[in-house]
């Protein structure tokens, strides 16, 4: 009767049969943590025939290489992603297999699975039934799969029956990609999503850096004429700096924010923004660096400020990481991204002398706060109610975190007590 209603193309109807379902596991290595991050995608491949003996599906490049469209889109890392192997799950019935083992063993149709690794697209060399060769169409979201016709997951199933499947693909390519002169790039809406998801998740970390270095420039605004102004080359970096990070999206935000201060807005009373009126830096240091030794016992950051002084700041709003295994992370990531950058500090005044500081790279745009919560090298200080209110983005980055088990944080989703403050630390 559906048919009927609602006419099935042929083709479609044919592809449904040789449509199998896929997962994509992609391995991370932590270097000196000794521990392996697992990052995994849902998609499908489409089997469209047979060529030289080999079965010939078509998936998107971003279900077959994590890397893909960008190293920075893993939640875990900034580009400093160390892939050690990819393989492709293709399952008879994905959902079957989410199922607990006992309820899929009572079913018709038990998990049936089977992993291929994922290598090179290689004409020359024999194909293994334990090995799928991809090839890929430049940075199109587009790939061909070759599988051994020993792998029974997929020879047991039907095909497209399309007799030349590579070349039919390849002039698909090459019309679609170049029209009236001008060329394409073939994306995906998934992948195109995600990358449109990355820029919003950058654009936190933009505002929060934004926000840090508009809240520096309060004796400018006359909201700090009880406290030392600034020295001038300070305002005049911190100046500059906001200049070059902020685009017009951005560049609102920091207007928004200086009218906040200044106490001006048009709201609506249910609407008013609550005022930042009573934490502000104490001072701004520019052009630290990160000392040999990184972090202190107490799990602050070791930083010169010049030849012959030094500093130890703890990065505002958060706990400092536990001596050991995760001690250990935190130094090797700050090794790995900011050992020889120059860091400019906010900083605040914590109890019992403690200096507090937002730690800012303002050339590679990183706001070292959010990114060590977001990759969850260290958890979120839920007792710091002021920082919090005052950066909501450091909530935001703890959050993404645990949803995406990065770090340690793949233990911490587990532990209730700690997700339900996260979670009530959006209400501050």
């Amino acid at each position: 009767m559906l048919q009927h209603l609602f006419p099935i193309d042929r083709e479609l109807q044919r592809a449904s049969g040789a449509l199998l379902e896929t997962s994509l596991d992609a391995l991370e290595d932590d270097g000196p943590l000794a521990r392996w991050d697992h990052f995994s995608r849902d998609g499908a491949v489409v089997l469209l025939g047979a060529t030289n003996g080999n079965v010939i599906g078509l998936t998107q490049r971003y279900f077959t290489d994590i890397k893909y469209p960008s190293i920075k889109l893993l939640p875990d890392v900034m580009g400093y992603a160390d892939i050690v192997s990819q393989s492709l799950i293709v399952y008879d019935s994905r959902e079957s297999c989410k199922r607990k083992t006992k309820a899929a063993a009572r079913l018709s149709n038990p998990c049936r699975n089977h992993r291929f690794r994922i290598v090179k697209y290689r004409p020359e060399q024999e194909l293994k039934p334990d090995q799928v060769q991809a090839q890929t169409f430049e940075d199109h979201d587009i790939t061909l799969l070759y599988f051994s016709k020993e792998a029974k997951i997929v020879s047991e199933r039907e095909t497209m029956g399309i007799q030349h499947p590579v070349q039919l693909v390849e002039n698909h390519i090459r019309d679609a990609s170049h029209w009236y002169g001008f060329e394409f790039t073939l994306v995906s809406k998934v992948a195109f999503h995600d990358m449109k998801a990355k820029i919003a998740a950058e654009s936190w970390g933009e505002d929060l850096i934004l926000s840090a270095a508009t809240m520096a420039m309060g004796p400018m605004i006359n909201q700090l004429t009880a406290r030392p102004p600034l020295p001038p080359d300070v305002r005049e970096h911190i100046q500059e700096k906001v200049k070059e990070l902020a685009s017009k999206k951005v560049a609102s935000v920091g207007v928004e924010m200086i009218d906040r201060l200044e106490g001006a807005t048009t709201l609506a009373e249910d609407h008013q923004i609550e005022h930042l009126f009573t934490f502000y830096p104490t001072d701004v240091r520019t052009k630290a660096r990160l000392s040999e030794s990184s972090l202190t016992a107490e799990g602050c950051l070791s930083l010169r400020l010049s030849i012959i002084e030094g500093a130890t700041v703890c990065p505002l709003g958060i706990i400092a990481p536990e001596v050991g295994e995760q001690a250990n992370a935190l130094a090797s990531y700050l090794a790995k991204t900011i050992a020889s950058a120059e860091i400019t500090l906010a900083n605040f005044s914590g109890d019992h002398g403690k200096q507090l500081a937002i730690v800012l790279i303002p050339d590679e745009q990183i706001n070292l706060n959010y990114e060590i919560l977001r990759h969850g090298l260290v958890k979120l200080d839920i007792g710091d109610v002021r920082a919090l209110k005052a950066f909501p983005e450091l909530i935001e980055a703890s959050q993404a975190a645990l949803e995406a088990g990065t770090g340690f944080a793949r233990d911490w989703k587990n532990d209730p007590e700690y997700v339900a403050q996260v979670q009530q630390a959006t209400t501050f």
